[in-house]
């Protein structure tokens, strides 16, 4: 091997030390959340609180007695953050504004859809869609929608006898305890979550629906079959009842 080889490789290996060496440095200097690999949500430190191991159904996390604290801060939210109404708002333009439009075949059905958007608006009017008759159909759907956003979820009563609908909020949908002057009977209490009635199979079977008394307090007022509900909500899971 030439003396010329010999240097060149003393050099190369050189480099490559400096370059090890700058690299263990540079390590070392990284802080120790950087270093360790995984999940930071899996990790526990002194910074932030203990991770949570509890892996339970949402509705198990958030009982009624939660469920009613989380949306009375919700709703305070919306009343004193004008930066959280003003979100709030800007997300109902987006999603809860509608205009209906027929779109049947004008040549085949002449004056058809003239006709449907007739009996669509005179349908939608406050007096015919809503039982309370205080909204018509946007400005039902739009309040339906802030609720469900606010509180999770909230459900719609059809009123078969009349054709309206009428809006029950979610914190008047709980579990029954308290019947009242109402001969309901209860056959399997473990199948009521949250004011749902379930099958073993977790379908939707009947809600119980409660008035708000003048202490503040809920009264069983009914219990009604899943066919005369709409259940809007958000749901993350499939092991859920209710929506958050």
């Amino acid at each position: 091997m030439t003396p010329d080889a010999t240097t060149f490789r003393a050099v190369r290996r050189q480099r490559q030390l400096r370059a090890m060496r700058s690299r263990m440095e540079f390590v070392s200097r990284m802080p120790s959340r950087v270093r360790q690999a995984g999940y930071d949500g899996a990790k526990d430190t002194g910074k932030r609180r203990r991770k949570s191991t509890l892996l339970a159904s949402e509705d198990t996390i958030l009982p009624i007695s939660k469920r009613r604290k989380l949306i009375a801060t919700t709703q305070d939210l919306t009343r004193n953050f004008v930066l959280v109404a003003w979100v709030i708002r800007r997300h109902l333009d987006f999603v809860a504004s509608f205009s209906f439009q027929s779109k049947m075949n004008e040549e085949q059905y002449p004056g058809l859809n003239e006709r449907i958007e007739e009996l669509v608006e005179w349908a939608s009017r406050r007096e015919n869609f809503d039982a309370a008759e205080r909204h018509d159909r946007d400005s039902f759907m739009r309040t339906a929608e802030a609720v469900k956003t606010v509180s999770g979820d909230m459900f719609v009563l059809k009123i078969r006898r009349t054709g309206q609908l009428q809006a029950i909020e979610g914190d008047r949908v709980r579990n029954p305890s308290s019947f009242g002057d109402h001969d309901i009977q209860i056959d399997n209490p473990d199948r009521w979550t949250s004011g749902v009635k379930t099958t073993a199979s977790g379908a939707a079977r009947a809600y119980a629906i409660h008035k708000r008394n003048r202490f503040g307090g809920f009264e069983l007022e009914r219990i009604v079959g899943h066919r005369a509900v709409w259940h809007l909500a958000y749901l993350n899971r499939f092991d859920q009842y209710r929506g958050i």
